[in-house]
């Protein structure tokens, strides 16, 4: 099925581009005889101008994406502890994390899913263990982007669970 659906995709996409490789001449033509030489110069220049820009961007947010990213994939804990706040005297700036009740238990357990989504631009990721799903914000817990289904935490809840969810005030990879 997956090949035969590849073999479709591709037919279609090659078929888009011939029908619009020969459109663009009729509507080459059809500008010209209609709106005359001076607007479709002044259009081939604005497509052109806006090809160069594309062209100049030459990977430059791969690269971006790749450095902000990287600290991740190395798995580089200090790095992520301190990317995104300014240094001062050098340390880290300390975020404002909720802090847990001086009561509360934590539960330790393997992840056995993991989801996230963003809420009002905050980054939450949801992580069930012992079948009670767990969610901090990522601005709380950086360490919480390293973790991985099948790992062994440590979670210190922040009030009790709801229909399987609670908040979590801190995670810990053990």
């Amino acid at each position: 099925m997956r090949i035969k659906n590849l073999f479709r995709n591709s037919f279609f996409s090659m078929l888009s581009q011939f029908a619009l490789l020969i459109l663009g001449f009729f509507s080459q033509r059809a500008m010209n005889l209609y709106m005359g030489a001076e607007l479709v110069g002044m259009n081939g220049v604005i497509s052109n101008v806006i090809n160069i820009l594309s062209v100049t961007e030459l990977g430059i947010s791969t690269a971006i994406v790749y450095h902000l990213y990287g600290a991740l994939a190395r798995k580089d804990e200090a790095e992520i502890a301190t990317a995104g706040g300014e240094q001062t005297g050098g340390a880290a700036k300390p975020s404002a994390k909720p802090s847990a009740p001086a009561d509360s238990k934590t539960v330790t357990g393997k992840i056995t899913d993991i989801k996230s989504s963003v809420n009002d631009g905050n980054t939450v990721y949801y992580l069930q263990v012992d079948g009670v799903y767990y969610y901090i914000r990522v601005t709380d817990c950086m360490q919480v982007l390293l973790l991985q289904k099948g790992d062994t935490v440590e979670i210190t809840p922040q009030g009790d669970a709801k229909d399987g969810f609670a908040q979590a005030a801190a995670v810990k990879a053990k």
